[in-house]
Order: C-alpha cells, then structure tokens, then sequence
C-alpha cells in the first residue's frame, strides 16, 4: 500500500494505546479523552477518505500496519509499565538497536549487496539526517512525553503528525491543500486541545 495511506493506519495507535492502558495500568479513561479521541480520529478519517478504496484493495498492507499500530501502542504503554533503572535515552537507543536488527536483515535480504555502491552523497546526506533527527531525536522526545504524561494522554499526542505531514507536503512541495484536509486539521487540533 501506499506509504501515505500507510502512515495514517499507523496513528490508529492511540486507540490501541488507550485500551491497554486501561488494560494494563488502570488508567482512567475520561470523557474528555474519549472526545479526543473521537476528534483525532475523525481527522485522520478525513484524511484516509480519498483513498479508502485503496486501502479496501490492500487489505494485507492494511493489516500489517494495525498490526504495528498495535505494536507501538503496546511499546508505549510497555514503557509506563514498567520501571526502568536507567535513563530514558539509554532505553531508547536498546530499543532502537533491537529493533533496527531486522530492519537492516531484511533490507541485506531484499537487496543485493551491491547497492551500496551506487548509492549517492545525498542519499547519504539524507540517511544521515533522518537517523539523527526523526529517528533518535524524535524517539528520545516521544519517550520522555510517554515518562511525564499518562500512556493515553502521550498516545493522543501523536495524533498530530498526520496533519503535519499534509501540511508540510503543500508548504515544501507544493502540494493542493484541500477543504477536508483543512477540516482534518482543524479536528487534530481540537483533539490536542
């Protein structure tokens, strides 16, 4: 499936984080949590509506990213869950090394080994920066929220990256906005509020 639609799945993770917080650390699931909830939701919604017949035609790919929805959600609250002796960046990189393990599996095994040679200097550049900058730093950032807020209300937080996303595609690449995304917007932003 598409990497767009794809990433919208992937922030149904607050609902899955909410049900096991409940589940898992008795968090009181509030009624102004669930209108955020509901709000967030409807945003994201507006924002896969477009395509939902792509994602009705992919129902494996749709799958597969509930699937790591649900997974992120159980890492979040796995995080709360239980207390760690050493300092949230520490966690953070165990985390990121372990699961990066199949990652960089996976990728020797889809491509030959030869690709590396032909890879250029800003493919390079960008690798770099997206190691560094949304992969360590944005996770480092995410698990210190998840450490100061409740695991539902840190979850909802993420609920914003979507709109983000959108918007930045139209302010860097020009990208048409258009009237659903805006009202999508204005639902994320009432969800965070």
């Amino acid at each position: 499936m598409q990497a767009g639609r794809a990433a919208i799945l992937a922030y149904t993770m607050p609902m899955w984080a909410i049900l096991l917080s409940r589940l898992m650390l008795r968090e009181h699931i509030t009624a102004m949590r669930l209108w955020a909830l509901a709000f967030g939701f409807g945003g994201l919604f507006l924002l896969l509506w477009p395509d939902i017949r792509a994602v009705e035609a992919a129902p494996a790919g749709a799958l597969f990213m509930l699937g790591a929805a649900f997974c992120w959600a159980a890492g979040t609250v796995l995080v709360k869950f239980f207390r760690w002796h050493m300092p949230a960046a520490l966690v953070m990189g165990w985390q990121l090394l372990i699961g990066g393990i199949p990652v960089v599996f996976g990728a020797f095994l889809l491509e030959p080994l030869s690709a590396i040679y032909h890879v250029s200097g800003s493919v390079l550049l960008t690798l770099i920066f997206l190691v560094f900058f949304p992969i360590i730093f944005c996770h480092w950032a995410f698990f210190r929220v998840v450490q100061i807020f409740p695991a539902n209300v840190a979850a909802l937080s993420t609920l914003c990256i979507p709109a983000i996303g959108v918007f930045s595609s139209a302010l860097l690449i020009g990208e048409p906005l258009k009237v659903y995304e805006l009202v999508a917007l204005g639902l994320v932003v009432v969800s965070l509020g």
